[in-house]
């Protein structure tokens, strides 16, 4: 389902099972813009396998490509888990990253989810600054990684 444009942006929202080889190539053009590095913590194609077959996911869209990418876990009661969001370097701060942010809350207050969780690397100051204007707070810290909260409430 393709959302509205802002910004010459569509979102669009793919529900699992969803094409594999998309979700890798975005995951492969956005490695550079994820702290750590995307591929050195994880094997990509069996992430991008993973994902495509349990995440809803999002897309940014622009001139009909895509520069940014929300995965989440909405499937497990009231809870969710942000798997990765980011944006690729020629699309970040224009506001593309909250405007996918924007939809997966939505989505969430759909699905009647109380909590959203994430996971992001403690150097990454700009996604922690990121996350915090967006109303995600710290609640641990653990080896490296700071583990955030967002509690959805309704609109």
């Amino acid at each position: 389902m393709i959302m509205c444009c802002v910004n010459d942006v569509n979102i669009e929202h793919v529900m699992p099972p969803s094409d594999e080889k998309r979700l890798k190539e975005i995951l492969l053009r956005l490695d550079e813009s994820i702290i750590p590095k995307l591929s050195e913590r994880v094997d990509l194609d069996e992430y991008a396998e993973k994902l495509s077959e349990r995440a809803e996911l999002f897309y940014a869209i622009r001139q009909g490509k895509d520069i940014g990418n929300c995965a989440i876990y909405l499937n497990s009661g009231s809870y969710g888990y942000i798997s990765s969001i980011a944006v690729t370097k020629e699309g970040q701060d224009s506001g593309i990253g909250t405007q996918l942010w924007n939809y997966v809350l939505k989505r969430a207050i759909e699905k009647k989810i109380k909590l959203i969780t994430l996971m992001v690397y403690e150097t990454n100051s700009k996604a922690i600054a990121f996350y915090k204007r967006n109303g995600f707070y710290i609640i641990e810290k653990s080896q490296g990684w700071i583990k955030m909260q967002f509690e959805v409430e309704e609109i």
